[in-house]
């Protein structure tokens, strides 16, 4: 069953870059404050060997997604980023 299980580590690197490395994880979406976000509003991770840039989706509906997941009121994201 532990061989199964998808596992996933992102970490930060600096100002909206992030690295990312996992087993059995084809996408991932990366939910942050946005003081983590990168010089106009980009967030880049290095994922599987390749540098992916995305804009930041941010917006009330994030932070509702977020807090409804969690239930975790010490971590309130208000973006999103969808990987690859």
């Amino acid at each position: 069953l532990g061989e199964r299980t998808a596992r996933l580590s992102v970490v930060h690197r600096g100002q909206g870059r992030f690295v990312a490395e996992g087993k059995g994880v084809r996408s991932f979406v990366l939910r942050l404050p946005e003081g983590m976000l990168g010089p106009g509003g980009v967030v880049e991770v290095k994922w599987q060997g390749r540098v992916v840039k995305k804009q930041a989706v941010v917006g009330a509906r994030v932070l509702l997604r977020g807090f409804a997941e969690r239930f975790d009121r010490t971590m309130l994201p208000v973006v999103e980023v969808a990987v690859p």
